[in-house]
């Protein structure tokens, strides 16, 4: 469900576009299929929460890629899928805070194609990708904007798995309500197959 939003604005775009150098070899068109962008009123310094924690709920959506083997043969698809979202931003004493965001329920339900259904689970077994949290930690007061990086490598040579995921946001409304959009990318793979996708969360108290 599309959260109610009072501090913040958000939307989609799309671009085509031929290449400039078209008439020099190797020349290629640019397309964004789902481009997302959103803005609004950033926490302000003079207005900023302690010792409280706001609980999130909203949307997310991404571009999803899968290189997937089946039956010996590696196939590649693509597709867009949307789901429900949910954050927590937990403000200290001292201003600063710690954001939480998870997307629920990535796979089959969301996506009426069969591939959709289609990702790896932590061990790289076929399975819906399910529920995915990304974090961000002990960011300073005042600082409405965040991000993080985490990687996760298990096994080495033939059987290396692994897991990235980037986040980078920013806070908006008020010390008593607030509002969040964040970039979120993930990826998960091993010598042979992967899925990565890339999509934004919209999120509200």
């Amino acid at each position: 469900k599309e959260p109610t939003l009072e501090y913040m604005s958000w939307g989609v775009w799309a671009l085509a576009i031929s290449d400039s150098q078209s008439d020099k070899n190797y020349h290629q068109a640019s397309t964004v299929h789902m481009g997302t962008w959103y803005a609004g009123d950033l926490l302000d310094v003079s207005d900023w929460p302690i010792d409280r924690t706001a609980t999130l709920a909203g949307i997310a959506m991404f571009d999803i890629f899968a290189r997937i083997e089946e039956n010996g043969i590696t196939n590649s698809y693509q597709w867009t899928e949307g789901s429900a979202a949910s954050g927590l931003v937990e403000f200290a004493a001292n201003g600063t805070y710690d954001i939480s965001i998870m997307v629920n329920g990535l796979g089959k339900d969301n996506c009426a194609q069969v591939y959709c259904g289609s990702g790896f689970n932590e061990s790289m077994n076929k399975a819906a990708l399910g529920n995915i949290t990304w974090t961000s930690s002990n960011n300073p007061a005042g600082q409405s904007y965040f991000s993080s990086h985490h990687s996760n490598v298990i096994g080495d040579g033939a059987n290396k798995i692994s897991t990235q995921q980037k986040m980078w946001g920013e806070l908006y409304g008020t010390s008593s309500h607030i509002e969040s959009g964040a970039s979120l990318q993930f990826s998960r793979e091993n010598n042979s197959e992967m899925i990565m996708m890339s999509g934004t969360a919209i999120l509200s108290e």
